[in-house]
């Protein structure tokens, strides 16, 4: 199972770092996901890729480690400064959880990951 995570619309690489790192952290989630940077292929005219996302990859069983990833990103933004506005891109669509407790977005995610292709 395929997530990404943006930070803000002008995030700075530092966000998504800042991010990444966090959620490499959190003991829940290594035994549950792979994490990694996630960057877009460079348009003509750029120096190289943009990094624009973090990108869980979802190994154990979608219920407990999705929930892991909502908790853990809502930490994240807690411990920031102005608490960053993270969209979630999951099975081709896009969730901002700003505002949003993690029971509401676990329940989002949970309703799209039981809709039929």
């Amino acid at each position: 199972m395929l997530i990404l995570l943006r930070v803000g619309d002008t995030a700075s690489d530092q966000e998504l770092h800042s991010l990444h790192d966090w959620l490499r952290a959190q003991g829940q989630l290594r035994s549950q996901a792979r994490v990694d940077l996630h960057s877009t292929p460079p348009r003509p005219g750029d120096m190289g890729p943009v990094l624009d996302a973090v990108q869980v990859v979802l190994e154990a069983a979608a219920g407990a480690a999705l929930g892991n990833v909502v908790e853990s990103v809502l930490s994240w933004r807690k411990s920031r400064p102005s608490s960053p506005d993270v969209t979630i891109e999951y099975k081709g669509k896009t969730i901002s959880i700003a505002g949003l407790s993690a029971e509401e977005i676990a329940a989002l995610l949970k309703a799209l990951d039981d809709e039929q292709p």
